[in-house]
């Protein structure tokens, strides 16, 4: 991971730059990121389209968010690569984040909807109105398929297994953006409010003279450049005992060493003057 650190006997922030290995590995994770993004909005699709289903809710939900996580992939992507220093901590933070949470979400829903039911076509004695109509109960004889809960004779067992996989890589999808949320916060938002506070959160990468990695945007690759660390406003701002700013004392100070150096000059030159006379 990157390092910042602030050191208490200087007034200087340390600055480490990531090594090759550590970028690698950044790069690495986003590609994985993408790839289990696309894989459960792929497993997902392909069980909906082979039951010829339009999908309950809670699939269309986490279809959605394999969608929205291929974007959000694609357009980071685009943006560290064009516009490296769009930094932004506070709101890529929450952007991560947000990616985060919803891939938790869908990981518990698939779960649910897809590991309660297995791939084989059930049967049911007595008319449900749950799973159609009278005929089509006729028609199938009883049989519904527990996916689209419907009644049906057909299994679909290639689809139903698609579905059931793709719970497997929504849970990968949520520990990597739980990972990659956590390297954002370390590398990116923690030593931009080290050197700015919370108004840090909102600055370009231009104003602070820093960029992202374009290859995976979870790290700085160059070190922040502010005026000066946290440590110099204390000191700039640091009272004297008498509660008087440093600043101030100090020009105080050499106003007064001005104004005894011109009285002193004055009295001598008067003196000269009695004793010529």
């Amino acid at each position: 991971m990157l390092g910042f650190h602030s050191s208490k006997s200087t007034t200087t922030t340390t600055y480490n730059r990531p090594s090759r290995f550590q970028l690698i590995g950044y790069a690495t994770l986003r590609f994985f990121q993408f790839a289990s993004a696309v894989i459960v909005m792929s497993l997902i699709a392909y069980a909906i389209h082979a039951y010829h289903f339009h999908g309950s809710k809670k699939t269309n939900f986490v279809l959605a968010v394999g969608v929205i996580g291929t974007f959000y992939n694609i357009a980071l992507l685009c943006c560290s690569v064009i516009v490296p220093k769009l930094v932004y901590a506070g709101i890529y933070f929450f952007f991560e984040l947000v990616m985060c949470l919803l891939w938790f979400c869908a990981f518990i829903v698939d779960a649910k909807v897809q590991g309660d039911h297995g791939c084989k076509v059930k049967h049911v004695s007595s008319y449900n109105p749950k799973y159609g109509s009278l005929e089509q109960y006729q028609d199938s004889e009883g049989d519904y398929n527990p996916f689209t809960d419907k009644y049906s004779t057909k299994s679909v067992k290639t689809a139903c297994q698609s579905a059931k996989a793709s719970i497997a890589f929504a849970g990968l999808a949520w520990a990597l953006f739980l990972i990659s949320t956590i390297f954002v916060g370390l590398n990116i938002l923690n030593p931009v409010i080290a050197h700015y506070g919370s108004a840090g959160m909102f600055k370009t990468g231009t104003s602070m003279g820093t960029r992202v990695d374009r290859a995976s945007a979870l790290t700085l690759v160059d070190p922040i450049e502010s005026a000066y660390a946290p440590e110099d406003v204390e000191a700039a701002t640091a009272t004297d005992a008498a509660g008087v700013p440093a600043t101030t004392a100090a020009a105080a100070n050499t106003a007064d060493q001005h104004t005894m150096s011109t009285d002193n000059s004055a009295h001598d030159g008067q003196e000269k003057s009695e004793a010529s006379a």
